[in-house]
């Protein structure tokens, strides 16, 4: 999976922990093995906000992410669906899921 990830993505779709369809995009730049970059953009493809943060692999499909600005972090539970990534991305006990496309310059 470690491969695989690497590289920059956008979302195709996105969904809210209440299954809705998100009001927000985002892209995704695994950057090495420990270090991610994530962006969340209005739907519009205005920049909202972003970091870089560290990540490490707990299980075998499941990273946590050491976002500084949430307490506990977040947990992603990965998946490989052809190329596309979905993240099922866990804060507070809320779930979204993203599903990703690797970006045309990679």
């Amino acid at each position: 999976m470690t491969e695989f990830l690497l590289g920059s993505w956008t979302s195709e779709h996105a969904y809210d922990s209440e299954g809705r369809e998100s009001s927000y995009k985002y892209e995704l730049e695994v950057v090495d093995e420990n270090t991610l970059k994530f962006v969340v953009l209005s739907l519009e493809g205005d920049f909202l906000e972003g970091a870089t943060s560290q990540y490490r692999f707990t299980e075998t499909n499941t990273i946590f992410i050491d976002n500084k600005r949430i307490q506990g972090g977040e947990l992603w539970f990965l998946e490989r669906e052809g190329q596309n990534l979905i993240v099922h991305r866990t804060i507070a006990d809320k779930t979204d899921r993203i599903v990703f496309a690797r970006m045309e310059n990679n």
